[in-house]
């Protein structure tokens, strides 16, 4: 159970519930029952940073600068992840999460273009051991 725990923390599970679940706006209150599990996952999650018209932005600037270069959808995860990190680093109690998240983002987008036999499976990989890097060094 630790190690589940472990790989939760490591790889954001619970944040990414967090996430969904102000997306689609599963609370106790409102949306439909079934969803409460995210209600109970978003909870427990820890501090993120927040998203926003940033992201939406930084998106939209990544899927065109990314069409020019050949890659769009690489393109649009580092603009989203760009939008949504870079107004995070001016606040203190977001720093942390804003650079261990574009580090990790970073990493995923460069093992992808680095293995263009497997870009999919190299961005997976990249986004497992720098999520599990930063992880334990302390990037929490």
């Amino acid at each position: 159970m630790r190690l589940l725990q472990t790989l939760d923390g490591a790889l954001g599970g619970r944040r990414a519930a967090a996430r969904l679940s102000g997306v689609i706006g599963a609370d106790e209150t409102s949306g439909p029952k079934s969803l409460g599990f995210l209600h109970a996952a978003a909870a427990s999650a820890p501090i993120d940073v927040p998203d926003g018209v940033s992201t939406v932005l930084g998106a939209g600037g990544g899927l065109l600068a990314g069409m020019k270069l050949g890659h769009p959808v690489l393109g649009t995860i580092g603009g989203a992840s760009l939008g949504r990190n870079l107004p995070a680093l001016f606040r203190k109690e977001l720093r942390p999460m804003a650079a261990r998240n574009l580090t990790v983002t970073g990493v995923a987008i460069a093992g992808s273009l680095l293995v263009p036999a497997h870009r999919t499976i190299a961005f997976g990989v990249g986004y497992l051991l720098a999520s599990i890097v930063t992880y334990y060094g302390g990037w929490r």
